[in-house]
C-alpha cells in the first residue's frame, strides 16, 4: 500500500512529497474525513435544495466514483471552473486510479486558417477558440479496498475563476432539469417551434438569467433525443401501441415485417375510431399521401362523415409501396378490425387499389373521386378548359342531369360542339362513367361525399403537425394530438346542438319533425328542402293513381315524379336524394304536405344524423386521467407570491420543510442530480432494436429529389403541379451552395 503526504505543494504536483501511514488505520481515515467544517459551502444542485459541500483534501474517502464526481464537480461549479477527465490506470482487478483536471489543463495550438487559392474557397473558415492555459489544478483518486481515496489534490489555478454572475455559463453548472425536459417534450408534442420552446422554458425558469442551460444546450438536447428515437423508432412505436392496448382493450394495431425483420406495414385504430365506424361507416373515403415521415412510407387514411357532416377518422395505415399486395394487406386489416366491410368507398383511379378492393371488398360499391378526374381536364382538353362558358355547361351536364338518358345525350353533344368527339381521354372517362358521374350514384349512399376530399383534408391536417423528417413514433403522437383536438370540437358541437338549437323559419309543421332530433348541420339542409318545397304543387297522373308529378308553380314545369303505392306507403322520388344523402327532398316534402301529413314518417328519419351524444356511443374503457392538481397548486403559489413578494422566502421555506418531511416519512429516495448532466442528456440505448426501422420506400409520388419516375409506372402531374423553382443563391456573390452568412468572398474582401 502506498503512503501519501497530507501536505500538498500547491506550486505544482511534480515535486509533491508524501508522508507516512495515515492510511494504515481505517479509524484515522474516518477522523480525517471532516477536518474543517468551515470550508463547507452551499450551492444549488440541479434544482434541488442547497447541498452542503466541502473542499476536497488528500485522504478523503468515498464509497464510489459517482460520489467523487458529484462532490468535485459541485465544488468546481461553486468555485468557478470546469472539470474534465484526464487519465485512468487499470490493473488485473480493474480500474485502480483516475485523475480529473481543470478544463484549462494543457496547451493547444490555435488553428489558423490558411487560404492558398481564394477562388476555390467557397465558405469562410471557422475559427476555433483556445481555452487552454496549462492549469495545474487536479484531483487524483485511488482504490482503497472497496472504497476510493483522494491521493493528490491541487487547487492551484493559473487563471481567473468565473465571476458569480457568469458561473451559470460554465458547462459544469449547466443542466437541463427534469422539469425542463418534460416541458420541452410537451412543447415538442404540440408542434411549437424550437426557438419558441427555449424562450418559453427560459421564461418558466425566471428569465434567461436564471435559466440553467443555454440555447446550444437546448439544441443539443433535442438532437440527442432525436438520434436516440431514430435508432429505436419502430421499437418505441410498438411499445407505445402495446401500452395503448393495455389501457384500451378495444384498441387495435397490426404490423408486418420483411425478411430482414424491418417494419413493412402498420395499421392502427383506437376504440373511438371503431365505435364511429359502427355508426357512420356505411360510406368511406380512402386516400394516400406522401412526405410525412423520414422513411417515405405512404400513409393511408380511412375517413367518413359523421352526424355533424364533419370528417371522422376510422383507421390509419403505413405501407411501403402502392402495390396490390400492400393494399390487400391494409384493406384486410381494416376489415378485420371493423368486422364488416363498408357499403361504399371512394378512392382515386389507382389500378392496384382497385384490384385490392375487388379482392377484399367484393360487395362494396367502388366510386372514383370526381375531383381527381375533372382536375385533369386542364391538360386533357386545354382549349375547351379555357372557355369558361363551355366548362360551366359541362359542369351543369355532370351535376344537374335528371336522367341517365339526358346525361349521355348532353355529354355527346358537348363533345361534338367542342370538337372533342375523338378525344381518347374523354372516351375513357365516359366508358367508366358509372363509377364517377353523380347521376349513376343515386342508388348508393355516400353521405354527401363525391370525392376523397375528406381523406385529403385529414392528410393536410396531419401534415401541419409533422415534417418530412418525422419518425413514425412522432407521426403517431402527432396524429393522436390532432384527433384529440378534432374530437374536442365534435364534443363542443354536440353540446351546442342541445344548448342552442336553430330557429324554425317556415309555417309548415313538418319542419318541426327533425328540429329536436337532427344535428344543426343536417337540419339546416332539411330546412332548405322544406323552404324549396313551398313553390311546388302536386298533380296526379290520370293514367296511374300511384304516380304523381311535382310541378313548379312559376314555370309550370314538371320537376320530378313521385311513386306512392298506397295511401300509407312510402313515397319514392325520381331525384333519389334520400337514397344517396338520407335527407328528404323538396319533392317528397311537397307531396307529404299536400296529403295533409304534418310529421315526417319514420322511414325518412335516419339514425346516423340524430343528435346522439358520444356518451351513448360505445366508449373505450380508458379511464380519463384526472386533472393535474399540482399545476393548480403551483399556479396558486405563483399568484400568492406575485401579490406579496416579501412572503416568497417564507413560502418556499415551508414548502421545502413539508417536502423533506414527506420524503422521510414515506422513505422516498431521490438520486442527487449531477451538474455535468448537460454532457449526457439521455441514457444511451445499447441493445439492438427488436423490430428494425423500415427501409426508405421508393414510391410513385415520393416527392422531390427522387429522380425521374419510371416510364412503366409514372405518376401523373398536371401543369399546375409542374413548377420550376430557382435554386437559392448567395445574395453577395450570386453563387449557389452557400448564403451571405458564410460567403468566403465577402469575408476575405
Amino acid at each position: 500500500m502506498e503512503n501519501f503526504d497530507s501536505t500538498v505543494n500547491h506550486g505544482g504536483y511534480d515535486n509533491m512529497s508524501f508522508d507516512t501511514n495515515f492510511v494504515d488505520d481505517q479509524t484515522n481515515l474516518e477522523d480525517m474525513r471532516y477536518p474543517d467544517r468551515d470550508n463547507m459551502d452551499e450551492i444549488p444542485n440541479d434544482g434541488d435544495n442547497p447541498k452542503i459541500v466541502e473542499d476536497p483534501y488528500v485522504g478523503m474517502l468515498f464509497e464510489s466514483i459517482k460520489d467523487v464526481e458529484e462532490l468535485y464537480y459541485t465544488f468546481a461549479g461553486q468555485k468557478g471552473f470546469t472539470v474534465r477527465k484526464w487519465s485512468t490506470k487499470h490493473s488485473k482487478q480493474g480500474l485502480r486510479k483516475k485523475t480529473y483536471v481543470c478544463s484549462k489543463h494543457g496547451k493547444s495550438r490555435a488553428k489558423i486558417p490558411v487560404v492558398d487559392n481564394l477562388a476555390e474557397k467557397k465558405t469562410k473558415p471557422r475559427h476555433i477558440r483556445n481555452p487552454r492555459t496549462g492549469c495545474k489544478a487536479l484531483l487524483t483518486i485511488k482504490t482503497l479496498g472497496e472504497k476510493w481515496v483522494v491521493s493528490i489534490f491541487s487547487n492551484n489555478h493559473n487563471h481567473d475563476m468565473a465571476t458569480p454572475s457568469k458561473k451559470r455559463f460554465l458547462k459544469i453548472n449547466r443542466c437541463i432539469t427534469p422539469f425542463a425536459r418534460n416541458l420541452i417534450h410537451n412543447l415538442e408534442a404540440t408542434n411549437i417551434p424550437p426557438s419558441q420552446q427555449y424562450s418559453y422554458v427560459a421564461m418558466q425558469s425566471g428569465g434567461l438569467s436564471n435559466c440553467s442551460f443555454t440555447r446550444t444546450d437546448f439544441n443539443n438536447f433535442r438532437k440527442t433525443g432525436k438520434e436516440i428515437l431514430v435508432s429505436h423508432d419502430v421499437d418505441s412505436l410498438i411499445q407505445k401501441l402495446k401500452q395503448l392496448k393495455e389501457e384500451d382493450h378495444n384498441y387495435y394495431y397490426s404490423y408486418s415485417l420483411d425478411d430482414e425483420g424491418s417494419l413493412r406495414h402498420l395499421f392502427w385504430a383506437d376504440s373511438r375510431c371503431i365505435a364511429e365506424y359502427g355508426k357512420y361507416g356505411e360510406a368511406v373515403t380512402f386516400d394516400t399521401t406522401y412526405n410525412t415521415n423520414k422513411y417515405k412510407l405512404i400513409i393511408g387514411f380511412f375517413c367518413g362523415v359523421n352526424n355533424h357532416l364533419r370528417t371522422v377518422l376510422f383507421g390509419s395505415g403505413f405501407i411501403t409501396n402502392e402495390s396490390t399486395e400492400s393494399f390487400i394487406w391494409l384493406f384486410s386489416e381494416f376489415k378485420k378490425c371493423m368486422g364488416i366491410a363498408p357499403k361504399t368507398i371512394i378512392t382515386d383511379q389507382d389500378a392496384a387499389m382497385k384490384t385490392a378492393l375487388s379482392f377484399e371488398f367484393p360487395d362494396t360499391f367502388h366510386r372514383l373521386c370526381k375531383w381527381h378526374i375533372t382536375h385533369k381536364m386542364c391538360d386533357k382538353v386545354r382549349t375547351v378548359y379555357r372557355n369558361k362558358e363551355e366548362m360551366e355547361r359541362f359542369n351543369s351536364i355532370l351535376n344537374t342531369s335528371d336522367t341517365i338518358e339526358q346525361f349521355e345525350t348532353d355529354w355527346h353533344k358537348w363533345t361534338e360542339d367542342n370538337n372533342e368527339a375523338n378525344n381518347k381521354w374523354l372516351d375513357d372517362m365516359f366508358a367508366i362513367r358509372e363509377r364517377w358521374c353523380p347521376i349513376y350514384m343515386t342508388e348508393h349512399f355516400f353521405g354527401g361525399m363525391q370525392s376523397t376530399q375528406r381523406s385529403e383534408g385529414m392528410n393536410a391536417l396531419v401534415k401541419m403537425n409533422v415534417k418530412r423528417s418525422s419518425t413514425l413514433f412522432e407521426f403517431v403522437c402527432a396524429l393522436e394530438l390532432v384527433l384529440t383536438s378534432h374530437r374536442h370540437k365534435l364534443d363542443e358541437l354536440d353540446h351546442r346542438d342541445r344548448d342552442a338549437p336553430p330557429h324554425i323559419i317556415t309555417a309548415l309543421t313538418i319542419e318541426c319533425s327533425l328540429h329536436s332530433i337532427y344535428t344543426t348541420e343536417v337540419f339546416l339542409l332539411f330546412q332548405q328542402q322544406v323552404q324549396k318545397s313551398m313553390i311546388y304543387y302536386i298533380r296526379v297522373n290520370p293514367q296511374d293513381s300511384m304516380e304523381f308529378s311535382v310541378v313548379c308553380m312559376f314555370t309550370q314545369v314538371e320537376c320530378a315524379k313521385i311513386h306512392c303505392p298506397h295511401e300509407q306507403g312510402t313515397p319514392v322520388c325520381t331525384c333519389r336524394m334520400f337514397s344517396s344523402k338520407a335527407i328528404p327532398c323538396r319533392h317528397v316534402i311537397a307531396f307529404l304536405t299536400s296529403q295533409g301529413i304534418t310529421s315526417l314518417p319514420n322511414e325518412f328519419i335516419c339514425d346516423r344524423w340524430k343528435m346522439t351524444p358520444y356518451t351513448n356511443i360505445e366508449q373505450s374503457n380508458v379511464e380519463k386521467q384526472p386533472p393535474n392538481a399540482l399545476n393548480d397548486v403551483f399556479n396558486r403559489c405563483s399568484r400568492i407570491i406575485s401579490a406579496k413578494r416579501e412572503i416568497q422566502d417564507t413560502l418556499i421555506a415551508r414548502m421545502d420543510m413539508f417536502l423533506n418531511d414527506f420524503q422521510q416519512n414515506h422513505s422516498i429516495i431521490i438520486e442527487p442530480g449531477i451538474a455535468r448532466s448537460i454532457t449526457r442528456f439521455e441514457e444511451r440505448i445499447t441493445s439492438p432494436p427488436v423490430v428494425g426501422n423500415p427501409k426508405i420506400a421508393k414510391t410513385k409520388g415520393s416527392g422531390k429529389n427522387t429522380g425521374r419516375p419510371s416510364k412503366a409506372d409514372p405518376r401523373f402531374k398536371s401543369t399546375r403541379e409542374i413548377v420550376v423553382k430557382r435554386p437559392r443563391a448567395c445574395k453577395k456573390c450570386n453563387e449557389a451552395g452557400h448564403d451571405s452568412r458564410n460567403c468566403a468572398k465577402q469575408y476575405y474582401k
